[in-house]
């Protein structure tokens, strides 16, 4: 097995850690780019992963499962855009040949992880599964921490 997917008891934890590092990198520098260049295919995996074990039941579509849990206005303007431009370049051909835009994928990641975070049994066992304890988490708010 590969020592990036070994450290990691599966691919869903070694996920939510690229999405978690996307999300409290605030720089783009050579030692971490590959977290960037590589986010939308993660993100999207992660994505299906996560709302599939949501809601296991039949979904005629996949984007409305993500609908359903990502809500509509955050599917249209962040996790469509991310799964469909940046992971698939479907409809925007031109989008797979320019340059990534980093703000908008570190707010992305924001986004999922607040998102994952509204489970917080779950959200605290995830960064344990990456080697963060809670208390030190620089995305949790003493707000978030309290409820």
């Amino acid at each position: 097995m590969p020592k990036y997917l070994s450290e990691y008891s599966t691919e869903f934890n070694y996920l939510f850690k690229q999405i978690y590092t996307c999300a409290s990198t605030n720089i783009l520098n050579d030692d971490n780019h590959s977290i960037f260049y590589n986010f939308s295919n993660n993100a999207r995996k992660f994505i299906e992963i996560y709302s599939f074990f949501k809601f296991p039941n039949y979904f005629k579509h996949e984007d409305e499962r993500l609908k359903v849990f990502w809500n509509d206005e955050i599917y249209r303007l962040f996790i469509g855009r991310v799964n469909n431009e940046y992971s698939h370049c479907a409809g925007v051909l031109e989008r797979g040949m320019s340059l990534m835009d980093v703000p908008e994928m570190h707010r992305v990641a924001k986004v999922i992880i607040q998102k994952v975070k509204e489970d917080t049994q779950q959200y605290a066992a995830l960064l344990e599964s990456i080697n963060i304890d809670i208390a030190n988490d620089p995305l949790s708010s003493p707000q978030t921490e309290a409820a």
